[in-house]
């Protein structure tokens, strides 16, 4: 009789929920620290004129100080997401090899992927830092290097969440339950993977419950 992976699955999502949630409490870290970090830079570069070239050196200047200030919390986040990925990445293989259920391999393969991102995240955290400066160098069409590889590195790791969220929603067709299969839609969107997650956990403790019942 084929072992019930749901166990597993439900392990990933939790580790991904956790993933998740400390991302958002660094994120809201950062931004204290920013607007803090703007503040004592204000302070100790007074703006005393109104010439156009001194204000944007003076804004050239706030910005690469606040990111210098910004980069060790991204450091950890990626660190965070990286332990994230190598454990959602050894438990997809393992439902792959022992089961192949149904979604395992896109599994394997999303995880893999969101790994490298994560990793790369941790060697040079300004790639998720500038992700958004890169969309809107592009829209100017002023793009910097720093900003199509960070545009590239946002695109990827959209890639690997669209391969999760697939290999969660044929999971979720596997046992025939609604809530991991909307849980893993959400997963692919930007900005609601921590609903997604908490759907997950609740699908695949159900999951859990029906098999072993």
């Amino acid at each position: 009789m084929m072992s019930n992976p749901a166990k597993k699955y439900l392990i990933i999502s939790v580790v991904f929920l956790i993933g998740i949630l400390g991302g958002i409490a660094i994120g809201l870290a950062t931004s204290s620290v920013t607007a803090s970090v703007a503040a004592t830079y204000a302070k100790s570069h007074p703006l005393t004129t109104s010439n156009i070239t001194a204000i944007l050196e003076y804004e050239k200047g706030l910005e690469s100080y606040i990111s210098k200030q910004e980069l060790p919390y991204l450091f950890i986040s990626s660190a965070l997401t990286s332990i994230v990925g190598v454990i959602a990445f050894l438990l997809f293989l393992s439902i792959k090899l022992t089961t192949n259920f149904p979604g395992s391999t896109l599994g394997v393969v999303g995880s893999l992927i969101y790994l490298i991102v994560q990793v790369i995240g941790v060697i040079n955290p300004q790639y998720s830092q500038e992700g958004v400066t890169g969309f809107l160098s592009l829209a100017s069409g002023n793009l910097t290097v720093l900003g199509v590889l960070s545009i590239l590195f946002i695109v990827i790791g959209l890639l690997a969440s669209i391969l999760l969220g697939i290999g969660f929603f044929k999971s979720g067709s596997a046992y025939n339950n609604t809530i991991i299969k909307v849980g893993g839609i959400l997963f692919i969107i930007p900005g609601i993977d921590v609903i997604a997650v908490f759907l997950l956990v609740f699908g695949y403790l159900g999951a859990m419950r029906n098999r072993d019942s």
